[in-house]
């Protein structure tokens, strides 16, 4: 796949998983996704309202599973790049921050959007 297309889809995907969180209460930490109860389930449980930034990627990108995929590990990494972290791991923990705000991890996918766009 050219660079070219593979930005094109990595953009698709953040913007897909951007719109995902953006919703008031979308957003969550702790667990891929909540459900309306505020129950931990799976990002693909149709029951989902709330999710992580990984579990974002994984409903948009349709992952069954807590897994990555090499689709999730591309379009994460602009956001390891804007959130100062190297692995799924620190992600996990950028996320889960205490204090950490929905508006940070939409501002954190602009970022990573802006920065996939200009390289297009």
């Amino acid at each position: 796949m050219s660079q070219a297309i593979d930005r094109m889809l990595t953009v698709s995907a953040l913007r897909d998983a951007r719109k995902l969180l953006s919703q008031p209460g979308a957003w969550t930490q702790g667990f891929y996704a909540r459900d309306a109860r505020g129950a931990s389930i799976r990002a693909s449980e149709p029951s989902a309202c709330s999710w992580c930034i990984q579990g974002a990627l994984f409903t948009v990108l349709g992952v069954v599973g807590s897994i990555p995929t090499s689709d999730v590990r591309r379009v994460q990494t602009p956001l390891l790049r804007h959130a100062g972290v190297t692995d799924t791991a620190e992600l996990w923990c950028w996320n889960d921050q205490p204090g950490r705000t929905q508006d940070e991890v939409l501002a954190l996918f602009d970022k990573a959007i802006a920065a996939e766009e200009s390289q297009q």
